[in-house]
């Protein structure tokens, strides 16, 4: 069941459209997971057709899918690589599946299947992928973390949020387990000290507003070399 749910404000900007690509992406995956955000953001909807007229609301799980991938599709180039990655889909492989048992469907739709995932290894049990949304003004990731790998200690420039996907997550400084479909959040007044959970690695979908801070000269050092301050 999830516990840890994203911010009104977040859902507010997605329910109106006005959201940044990335905040859509991470909000459109999670509400295939999270009933109790799904049905803030159906309110929000119905609120906005009220006074607007125009009708946007998504009623059901199932149906909401494609309308959730319609969202952030429209602001996705396919053509468009991140820096260092991208990944190929073979034109002879079966379309992806939305029953996925790892990404939820609008992830899916952007990235493909996570068993085609083209990880980048950058620390021993440490992966990622970068995401590349057009017109996305926040730092879109996919990380893979291994279990008991600490996040170290680290503050922010803007709003992170992190949609775990599978395994778990400890935040140690402010307490509290994240597992899949819970959202961590941080912003620009925390610093914190992250540690996956025993038992099997952590699947992240992590967007950020702005690079790291990074807290100590271990924390420097870590987050100089892989690029995220």
């Amino acid at each position: 069941m999830v516990e840890h749910h994203l911010p009104d404000e977040v859902l507010l900007e997605y329910a109106a459209g006005a959201a940044d690509p990335g905040h859509a992406l991470i909000v459109a995956c999670h509400l295939t997971l999270c009933p109790t955000c799904r049905q803030t953001v159906a309110s929000y909807e119905a609120l906005g057709a009220a006074l607007t007229g125009v009708s946007t609301a998504i009623s059901t799980p199932t149906a909401n899918e494609d309308t959730l991938v319609a969202r952030i599709m429209a602001g996705v180039d396919p053509t468009l690589p991140s820096e260092t990655e991208t990944v190929e889909l073979p034109s002879t492989d079966p379309p992806a599946s939305p029953h996925d048992a790892v990404f939820p469907w609008p992830l899916q739709q952007i990235i493909g299947p996570f068993k085609r995932l083209a990880w980048r290894r950058r620390l021993p049990g440490l992966r990622t992928f970068d995401v590349a949304i057009s017109g996305a003004r926040t730092v879109i990731r996919m990380i893979e973390a291994g279990p008991g790998m600490k996040v170290v200690g680290h503050g922010h420039t803007g709003l992170e949020l992190d949609l775990v996907l599978a395994g778990g997550l400890e935040d140690l400084t402010r307490g509290g387990e994240f597992e899949r479909g819970d959202i961590q959040r941080a912003d620009a007044d925390v610093t914190h000290t992250l540690e996956v959970l025993p038992g099997e690695p952590c699947l992240l979908l992590t967007v950020n507003e702005g690079p790291f801070v990074p807290d100590g000269l271990y924390s420097r050092l870590v987050y100089r070399y892989l690029g995220w301050s």
